[in-house]
Parts: C-alpha cells; sequence; structure tokens
C-alpha cells in the first residue's frame, strides 16, 4: 500500500517521498525473493489511466516519476497495480502489470454505478470485477 500523493508529487515533502521509495525498493526485494505468486501494490493516485505515455494530469502520477515506478515494478515481477481517485474505472497495461483505476463507492464521476471491485487472487492468475451496487453477488466463490 503506497501513499502514491508522494508518488505523485514528491517535491511537496521530499524527505517523506524518499522514505517511502526506500521502503518500496526494499518490501519489493524481499517480496521478489520470496517467490510470492503474486506481488500486488494498492495506492490511491493511479499511474495512468489509458496507457503508459498519456498526458499528464490531475488523474495519474506525472510522465517521468510513473516510467521510473514502473520501471521498479517491473523488475521486482509486480503484476497488478490497484488504485482509485479517478472516481471512475480506467484499465492500461504495461507489458505484464494490468494497472487497474477503480471507480467510487460514494460519487463516481463516469457512467459506471455506484459499487466496487473485488479481487480474486489466484496461484496462477488475478481476477477482478467491478460491481454496482445493484449487481453484487451474494457470496464470492
Amino acid at each position: 500500500m503506497l501513499e502514491s500523493n508522494l508518488l505523485s508529487q514528491p517535491q511537496r515533502a521530499p524527505e517523506m517521498a524518499e522514505r517511502q521509495t526506500a521502503w518500496l525498493e526494499k518490501t519489493l526485494e524481499s517480496a521478489s525473493q520470496q517467490r510470492f505468486h503474486h506481488i500486488i501494490v494498492f495506492q490511491h493516485v493511479p499511474l495512468c489511466l489509458d496507457r503508459v505515455d498519456e498526458p499528464d494530469g490531475y488523474f495519474n502520477v506525472p510522465g517521468p516519476r510513473r516510467k521510473e515506478l514502473l520501471d521498479l515494478l517491473h523488475r521486482h515481477g509486480v503484476r497488478a497495480v490497484f488504485s482509485g481517485h479517478h472516481h471512475r474505472n480506467a484499465y492500461a497495461k504495461d507489458g505484464d502489470i494490468e494497472l487497474v483505476t477503480t471507480s467510487s463507492c460514494c460519487k463516481p464521476l463516469g457512467k459506471d454505478p455506484t459499487g466496487l471491485r473485488i479481487v480474486k487472487v489466484f496461484g496462477d492468475h488475478i481476477e477482478h470485477r467491478y460491481y454496482g451496487f445493484e449487481e453484487m453477488p451474494e457470496k464470492v466463490d
């Protein structure tokens, strides 16, 4: 779990941003050495919404920092990054990394209904689906 405001604007709190980046590098190194089936990152501000080379904006991490972080995530075998902030669903892919932005459970700004995303993690893959509250399953298998 990352404080992605520090990722997005490290100049606003440089010491905290440096500490988080060092923690992230150490944590990813440890996780990749332990050979987990999946390494997954959760954060608020998405790295990107539609594609990794999209323009910088309020709803994504700026391009240079985005590239630096994606390089780090690739080096350590991260499989997915789940984010919010956009109040709409959005999907992108960068090689083996799936970049998933989930709409709001309170106030969506796009066409997706108010809801939540259920993520299922299996030994060989990850599945996820966004559900509007009216279509929520009674149980998850």
